[in-house]
């Protein structure tokens, strides 16, 4: 279904989660949701007092359905013919790259 989406599609269209065409191909004005929610934990990363504890509790939502990547990530897999599995190794690599920024992040923090 569609919903508002004042947050994820600066264009105003309705639209899911992480809107795409009937190909599955993403609708460039719109931000994949996953990415909001990273750049959401690196700023907290970034702006949070070190002197103070941080808890953090990040689900993602990328490895599950509906099987949707930003195109960079998929483009990364184009040599996989068959469309779900490229689709999870895209996803597993976004995972993975989102994961590494937020553990080097809090590295930098010491």
């Amino acid at each position: 279904g569609s919903a508002e989406c004042d947050l994820t599609c600066p264009n105003k269209h309705g639209c899911d989660a992480y809107p795409a065409n009937s190909e599955g191909i993403p609708i460039e004005a719109c931000i994949y949701e996953d990415v909001l929610f990273a750049d959401y934990i690196f700023k907290t990363i970034q702006t949070h007092d070190p002197t103070q504890p941080l808890f953090l509790f990040w689900a993602p939502h990328v490895p599950h359905g509906p099987l949707q990547v930003p195109k960079k990530y998929l483009n990364l897999f184009n040599h996989v013919e068959d469309w779900r599995r490229q689709r999870y190794l895209a996803m597993a690599s976004f995972l993975d790259t989102a994961i590494a920024n937020a553990t080097r992040l809090l590295n930098l923090k010491g």
